[in-house]
């Protein structure tokens, strides 16, 4: 139905994040992926879990883009917004 890639909580907030991975730019870059229809689903997927789980507090979208073949962290956004 959804899915989230990492459920996490930091300072009193649960961040929903996509992870986005590529081995090189030739084609975009990870978050060049993150469309308007990608954030409406992480949106879904985030209200899905936070009434399933009955969570009453802040929340946000972020969003962490993994590169080539070592896999690090190249960029991240922390409050993406639909």
């Amino acid at each position: 139905m959804c899915e989230i890639d990492i459920v996490a909580e930091r300072n009193g907030t649960l961040y929903f994040c996509e992870v986005k991975y590529r081995a090189s730019a030739r084609q975009g870059t990870g978050l060049d992926y993150i469309t308007a229809k990608k954030l409406q689903q992480m949106q879904f997927a985030a209200r899905s879990w936070v009434h399933a789980h009955a969570y009453a507090g802040d929340y946000r979208l972020c969003a962490i883009e993994v590169s080539g073949p070592r896999f690090q962290i190249t960029a991240a956004i922390n409050d993406l917004t639909v």
